[in-house]
């Protein structure tokens, strides 16, 4: 005899899932009546096209195109014009494109996501795409021929392309597992004058944890504040002396911060719980109550978004996973240069003058209206040389 099965029926799973949504939408208006904002991903507007006339379409563009290109001609000297000039590894003989000229156009490949070097060339090569190309980067005399980028990436040293991409997201702050909580590596980073926030494990670090709890008994210094549906409390301790190594004799000044956090949410049940959770990170440099949140909440908790940028290239339009050429040498070089390019994208998102633009659009949506601008006849060469010159001040929102 089979035993009654005891899942719930379709209509009592509809009705707790009901009653689990008007819990959650009771609690996220209490959390906006205290004055805390439950964070939630911003979703692209469901309309057509703001644009009502085809003068205010062409001006939409020229304005988009000559903001994130004003963008890349302020942050190129640090691949175009370094101090020390990458070594050009090609026959002087043989030489029918400039060196800046390829790398520009490596670079653009990656800016304006093709898929592949075949796409890449068929479609910059088009008149119009070339014509506004030229205006845009006068740079540009003649267009190459991928194979001709695929060669110089063969053959250059590829360490003067990464040093392109640190100075370009210069300042680095290292964000670091707990595995690299050790003096050895500390020590590393401050040679190199490297900010870092390193996760802190209570079993970690044994003298450290105790100075900690020492000095704050002694003198505390406290943040309390709402962040998103959770309520922060930052506790840390500056210059906390650390001797590290078999003779005790290395030494290091960190700083330590711990952050213990609650918030409230409805569980499968529709039932309100409170969830707690506690974090410590280990600082290169002093905190203070002007420092914690940027360098807590919006630097070391994105430690795992560095693998999203991996992802990004991955499955939104960078075709990372395709082989853009089966040199090894070659292949370190395309992606650094998807890198610059996926770097240069993001700084544009964030501006201040295109923010608006990837808001309503869109990441990808973003770069497909700017790059679809640039192979149609949609750019005047008078209004856009005047659009071009004026200067372009970053300011990331």
């Amino acid at each position: 005899m089979s035993k009654p099965c005891r899942r719930p029926a379709r209509a009592a799973i509809q009705e707790l899932r009901s009653e689990k949504k008007r819990q959650e939408k009771a609690l996220n208006a209490k959390l906006r009546a205290t004055g805390q904002v439950p964070h939630s991903a911003a979703s692209l507007p469901n309309r057509g096209s703001a644009l009502a006339t085809v003068d205010e379409e062409q001006e939409a563009r020229e304005d988009a195109v000559s903001k994130q290109m004003r963008l890349l001609r302020k942050e190129l000297p640090t691949l175009l014009a370094r101090r020390e000039p990458i070594p050009d590894p090609r026959d002087p003989r043989k030489r029918r494109h400039k060196l800046t000229s390829l790398l520009l156009y490596g670079l653009l490949m990656f800016v304006f996501p093709f898929s592949s070097r075949r796409e890449t060339h068929r479609e910059l090569s088009r008149p119009q795409f070339m014509a506004n190309l030229q205006l845009l980067f006068p740079e540009i005399d003649t267009l190459p021929h991928t194979d001709t980028l695929f060669r110089l990436l063969r053959d250059i040293d590829l360490d003067h392309l990464e040093q392109a991409h640190i100075d370009l997201v210069k300042p680095i702050r290292l964000l670091l597992d707990g595995l690299y909580a050790n003096g050895p590596v500390m020590q590393c980073c401050r040679d190199y004058h490297w900010p870092f926030m390193i996760v802190l494990q209570d079993q970690d670090l044994s003298t450290v944890w105790q100075e900690f709890n020492a000095l704050h008994a002694l003198k505390p210094q406290i943040r309390q504040q709402p962040w998103g549906k959770r309520r922060q409390h930052f506790t840390w301790v500056n210059d906390i002396d650390y001797a590290f190594g078999s003779n005790g004799r290395p030494h290091l000044k960190l700083h330590v911060v711990v952050c213990e956090e609650s918030w409230a949410r409805i569980d499968e049940q529709a039932r309100t719980v409170t969830e707690t959770s506690r974090h410590a990170w280990l600082s290169r440099q002093p905190l203070s109550q002007d420092h914690v949140h940027e360098r807590c909440n919006l630097g070391a908790r994105h430690r795992r978004g560095i693998e999203a940028g991996f992802l990004v290239e991955k499955h939104q339009g960078y075709h990372y996973e395709h082989a853009f050429a089966l040199d090894w040498n070659a292949m370190q070089g395309d992606h650094l240069l998807m890198r610059l390019a996926h770097g240069f994208n993001t700084l544009a998102r964030f501006t201040r003058q295109l923010r608006r633009l990837y808001q309503e659009l869109g990441v990808r949506g973003a770069i497909a209206f700017i790059r679809n601008s640039c192979a149609a006849p949609w750019l005047d060469p008078v209004r856009m040389r005047v659009l071009l010159a004026e200067p372009f001040l970053l300011q990331l929102e």
